[in-house]
């Protein structure tokens, strides 16, 4: 039920205790704890500076993808940055891709630069009494094909507008308490899943391999003597040998092959 009296059927049973809320309930209050970027013509090209002591960073959607404060290298000297201040940033906000990549999540470190964000990113604060970082992190990722499908641009997808993700994604709050234990066990599942595909992967390969190892494997053995059981009551080699030279010594003497053929060639293992 809103302010104003209107009321949003949500048709799921959700446990005792959760309750539904929206962007505006889980974030700080202060302004800007809601923030998309500046439009475009906000930050150009030729606002940009080399990085130095007093020039202040321009968060990109970059950052958000890979996870990092230190993706991309644009600054602003100090007057562009209290120009922008309203889209500055600072440690436990979270960053969130608009454009095109819609959704990565990033949360600004302590050991951050200070900057302001660019207009493909989406900045949250929120209310760290409320809501856990890691589970609205977990919670957020599970409603991305929602937002992908409200997404707007034809060649380009965006996030879609500030209304439509403050008022119409509703989201499920359980208990601080039971916010952390969800994730523990999330993170728990996932290093197993990680496991799962290590695991997955190798046998992938090995499956790829088998087929050749196999063969090498058989000839290897057949060579070896160890593919079949050896019958102690077989010929020895050596015997077999033995003829084959008084074979080759009667066809020398009979002058049907040369001297040079009564040699045989033998390779033998050890001494």
């Amino acid at each position: 039920k809103f302010a104003d009296g209107s009321i949003k059927e949500f048709k799921h049973n959700i446990p005792k205790g959760w309750a539904i809320v929206y962007l505006p309930d889980i974030c700080a209050l202060e302004d800007g704890s809601i923030k998309r970027g500046p439009f475009g013509s906000s930050i150009t090209k030729s606002m940009f500076v080399p990085k130095g002591e007093h020039t202040y960073k321009v968060y990109e959607q970059g950052n958000a993808i890979r996870k990092t404060i230190d993706y991309g290298d644009y600054w602003l000297k100090e007057s562009d940055y209290i120009r922008l201040k309203n889209f500055s940033i600072k440690a436990g906000d979270i960053l969130i891709s608009c454009a095109g990549t819609i959704g990565e999540i990033f949360q600004i470190p302590s050991n951050y630069y200070n900057g302001v964000i660019n207009q493909a990113l989406l900045k949250l604060t929120l209310n760290s009494d409320i809501i856990d970082s890691q589970y609205f992190k977990w919670m957020f990722t599970s409603l991305i094909n929602t937002l992908k499908e409200h997404s707007i641009g034809s060649a380009i997808k965006n996030l879609a507008s500030i209304k439509f993700l403050k008022y119409e994604v509703p989201m499920l709050l359980p208990p601080l308490s039971e916010q952390q234990r969800i994730v523990e066990v999330i993170e728990s599942a996932l290093e197993k899943v990680d496991e799962y595909a290590e695991s997955y992967n190798r046998l992938e390969q090995l499956d790829k391999e088998f087929p050749d190892k196999l063969k090498k494997s058989i000839l290897q053995y057949a060579m070896q003597g160890k593919l079949v059981e050896q019958d102690p009551n077989d010929e020895p080699v050596e015997v077999l040998l033995e003829k084959i030279r008084a074979e080759k010594e009667k066809l020398f003497e009979e002058g049907k092959i040369k001297k040079k053929d009564l040699e045989i060639s033998i390779v033998s293992q050890g001494d």
